[in-house]
């Protein structure tokens, strides 16, 4: 008897891993893969577009007609392909506005329990810390009412939303944020240091929020810089082009917020905005319901993108190792001040 293998996988997009059976097709793992990640320009699924995944000297297309290739990924299981530990599989989608992503082959084990198989595909589950426990603000303090537009907008209206924030290491990005409602990838980039409190530097992203894509473009950059930061020189490499476009904007601080590292003290010191002997300072990402919290150092990659524009900052919140993350956790957060209780939840586990 063979027995079943677990295949575990990682995505370059996502810090979401998926599981398959050994006995699944290449078809079956890109459609786990598009449920639970970000692919395309955001909620597209397996049957959207054509697509195909390239191992070695092969090349396996969706769909049961031959384009490119005569290998059909809804015909090959997976166990075929003869994978070892840290095979990279090129991914393809959407022939003529094509996206490449890498998915990585991160290891196997035996299925003890074949009642199990109808579990799978299925993404694998971080549970976070065990002594983690949701946290509760006192003053019923409700960040959702304090920056109701930045909460609207990614948690209510957002789709395929990714929420980069606090600064990466020591790169000039404190913070970027994007969602892509209406196949339009919307971005929003805070390129040099907020004032030293989590109500200023929120209220960065709740006033960016306000400005809004026009024309007919698939995407739209916007640039914040507070107005404590916004040197000459920033002010000159960040610039307006087009409105709806291509744009930039002050942001003056807003006394009438009260400050909150008292009410989130761990997320604070993570921010680096306060000094905790627990809490070292770092970064945390929001994306397909997984939460990172890290610490330590972020992968650089060159950006080919406009200059000028909030795509460079989209690169620079993934961990350059598995040194670098601090927690992670599968978790539906439901609205901002959720994402800031479960973060300080998480931290105060430490």
């Amino acid at each position: 008897m063979v027995n079943t293998k677990i295949l575990k996988f990682g995505v370059s997009h996502s810090s979401v891993k998926v599981e398959v059976l050994s006995k699944h097709t290449i078809r079956e793992l890109i459609d786990i893969i598009c449920r639970e990640t970000s692919v395309g320009q955001g909620g597209e699924t397996v049957d959207c577009h054509m697509w195909n995944v390239s191992v070695g000297e092969n090349t396996y297309e969706s769909g049961d007609v031959a384009c490119e290739s005569e290998f059909r990924a809804s015909k090959t299981k997976i166990s075929e392909l003869g994978l070892a530990l840290g095979t990279k599989l090129r991914f393809e989608y959407d022939y003529g506005s094509t996206m490449i992503y890498t998915i990585t082959f991160l290891g196997e084990e035996n299925l003890l329990n074949q009642n199990e198989e109808d579990m799978f595909p299925r993404k694998q589950v971080s549970h976070g810390p065990s002594t983690y426990t949701k946290f509760v603000p006192a003053d019923s303090i409700d960040l959702n009412s304090i920056f109701g537009s930045l909460n609207k907008w990614a948690f209510v209206e957002g789709e395929s939303v990714t929420l980069n924030l606090f600064q990466p290491g020591k790169k000039t990005n404190h913070g970027y944020v994007e969602r892509g409602n209406n196949c339009i990838k919307h971005m929003i980039f805070m390129p040099a240091a907020a004032p030293k409190d989590l109500a200023a530097y929120l209220h960065c992203f709740n006033f960016g929020t306000q400005f809004k894509p026009g024309g007919s473009y698939n995407w739209f950059s916007l640039v914040v810089l507070p107005n404590a930061s916004a040197t000459e020189t920033v002010t000159s490499k960040w610039k307006s082009k087009e409105k709806g476009f291509v744009e930039a904007t002050r942001v003056c601080e807003e006394p009438s917020i009260l400050p909150l590292n008292g009410a989130f003290p761990k997320v604070a010191a993570l921010a680096g905005f306060r000094k905790d002997p627990n809490v070292k300072k770092g970064w945390m990402t929001y994306k397909d319901r997984n939460l990172l919290i890290c610490s330590g150092k972020a992968r650089s990659l060159k950006s080919n993108a406009p200059l000028g524009t909030a795509f460079h900052g989209s690169d620079h919140h993934e961990p350059e190792s598995a040194n670098d993350i601090l927690f992670e956790m599968s978790v539906k957060v439901g609205s901002l001040h959720d994402l800031f209780c479960v973060a300080e939840g998480i931290l105060r586990s430490v």
